[in-house]
């Protein structure tokens, strides 16, 4: 992997790392404090409203953000560059949902949300609900998203050159030349036994040329010619 594959592969794990965990705890954060006014001296009904109650498409795709991490590690080629493409609309929800939480709820949500809280218990018709705002965790929370956005660009634009888990159980390429069952192969073809021989099928020859008696190679001489 080149420099520029490793930089960008690091860049976008952590994106996705940083962008979940952020998303992910922040949803968790009150992001409006719900408040019903009752006549003294009654105390207000006060409720802290998080981020998974509001929106709880934050949450389960901050998980999603998380779980890519390890789907991008694990595949390679079109299916990591689909996973980029996914996580990058994972993010772009996640921005959108924490940007609409920032203005406060209405006042009909907001006894919903009370209400549904107390176990069913209504309101006084004429009791007044105030809604405060905790923008800092939906901020956080569209900041997520951001990194979630960039780390699944950055799949999508080199994750063809980036290496992964998968590598590691490819079947390795069988090396050049004969191997060592094919010769004891050949040399059980040829009659040889391999056990015997210090060097199969290298340097034996075939049983036939072996088994052929040696060659006369000398000169006859000239009294044997001449007794003849």
């Amino acid at each position: 992997m080149t420099a520029v594959g490793r930089s960008t592969f690091a860049a976008a794990l952590l994106g996705l790392i940083i962008g979940g965990a952020l998303a992910l705890f922040a949803s968790g954060r009150g992001w409006q404090t719900v408040t019903a006014h009752r006549a003294r001296p009654l105390a207000d009904d006060v409720l802290e409203v998080s981020g998974r109650t509001l929106h709880p498409a934050v949450t389960g795709l901050a998980v999603v953000a998380l779980a890519g991490v390890v789907g991008i590690v694990a595949t390679r080629g079109m299916a990591r560059r689909i996973i980029g493409a996914v996580l990058m609309v994972a993010g772009a929800i996640v921005c959108w949902d924490a940007l609409t939480a920032l203005p406060a709820i209405s006042s009909a949500h907001a006894r919903t949300v009370l209400r549904d809280a107390q176990a069913g218990v209504g309101l006084d018709a004429g009791q007044a609900v105030t809604v405060a705002v905790h923008r800092i965790w939906p901020g956080l929370a569209a900041l997520g998203g951001v990194l979630i956005v960039l780390g699944g660009a950055l799949t999508i634009a080199y994750g063809g050159a980036w290496k992964g888990l998968s590598g590691r159980y490819d079947h390795p390429e069988p090396a050049a030349g004969p191997q060592p069952e094919a010769r004891l192969w050949s040399a059980l073809d040829r009659g040889i036994d391999p056990t015997a021989d210090p060097a199969p099928g290298i340097t034996s020859d075939p049983p036939e040329a072996a088994a052929q008696p040696p060659r006369d190679r000398s000169v006859a001489s000239p009294d044997d010619a001449g007794s003849g």
